[in-house]
Parts: C-alpha cells; structure tokens; sequence
C-alpha cells in the first residue's frame, strides 16, 4: 500500500499540468503521452536502482534513506506554491511552438518536468532499502490519469480551486512515508 501512496505522490504534479493545458486547450497527442510518461519511467526506475545501490554501499542506507524522503517532503510542503503557479500561469512555455499540441520534443521535457522531484525521491525510497519495481509502472498509469484528470477538471471548473494544495498534499505523503520508515530507526 505504501508504493501505491508513493506513486500517488510522486504522480501528483501531472494534475497541474492537465489543469494548464486544459484551461489553455492545448492537446496531448498519444505519441507524446508515451513520451512523456516513458521520460516518468526511466527517472523513477533509475532513481530507484541508485538509491539502491547507494543502500548496499552505505551501511546506514536505510535511515539515510528515511531522512531524505523526510526532508524532501518538508521541501514539497515549503516550495509548494512557486512551482504550481508558474505551471499554471504559463503552460505554454512548454508548448514552445505554440502549436497547441504538446510534440515530442516538448513531451520530452514535460517528461521530466513531471519526473524531476521523482529521481531524489525515489533515490532516498531505494535507499531505505525499498525494491518495488512496480513503483515505476505504478508513477506512469497515475502520471496519465492525473494528467487526463486535470484536463477534463480544467473544463469543468476552470480554476476556481488552488492547486497548491496538490502539491502540499504530495509533500505530506512523503514526508509521512520518510517518518515512518524512521520510526524502526530510533526504537
């Protein structure tokens, strides 16, 4: 359960997104969306075998990791309004052909716009001795409903709720799983 609230997570930022192109009506063709969530997969995936590797190095891998998704989820909390405004107010900076259609290059960095925070947290999750290889696949089926979510939600409510909060409530989640895997750490 704990790498399905991981995924949720890390995941989370894809409804900002969805949200910006939405209300700026700018289309995701299929060939991008595997891009963008290929680019998801590949971050989260490499994040995860370094941290992992980094916890069979380390003999305090496991608590390393457990402050590092502690301390991540404390900068999600704190950073969390810059980061969502910016996105909201101007998705068409990844649009940089204003074509209203997301390309492949674009994908490519909306890919790892979504997927940035996913590599240090997914390192301290491998770190602290976690192996889920379906955290990967997980971050990906949650990156393209959240996506497609912000932009059916964008039709509907055109922005009348913050989506600040989208990213306070990811930082929680992960703060809350750093906690808990620290908790063994100090008993």
């Amino acid at each position: 359960m704990e790498v399905v609230f991981l995924a949720v997570a890390l995941s989370a930022d894809a409804v900002v997104f969805g949200l910006s192109f939405g209300v700026k009506d700018i289309k995701i063709p299929l060939y991008s969306l595997f891009l963008m969530t290929a680019v998801g997969f590949l971050t989260v995936g490499g994040g995860l075998l370094l941290g992992e590797i980094m916890f069979s190095l380390l003999p305090v891998g496991e608590s390393l990791g457990a402050f590092i998704l502690v301390g991540l989820g404390m900068w999600l909390i704190c950073d969390s309004d810059d980061g969502a405004k910016e996105v909201i107010n101007h998705p068409e900076k990844i649009d940089i052909d204003n074509s209203r259609i997301i390309e492949p290059v674009e994908a490519i960095i909306t890919g790892f716009a979504l997927s940035v925070d996913s590599v240090s947290v997914c390192l301290g999750y491998g770190a602290a001795g976690k192996n889920s290889v379906v955290l990967p696949v997980l971050v990906t089926v949650f990156q393209i409903i959240f996506l497609y979510g912000g932009i059916i939600m964008s039709k509907k409510i055109r922005l009348k709720t913050k989506v600040n909060c989208i990213t306070l409530i990811s930082g929680l989640i992960i703060m809350i799983i750093g906690l808990y895997k620290l908790v063994p750490f100090f008993s």
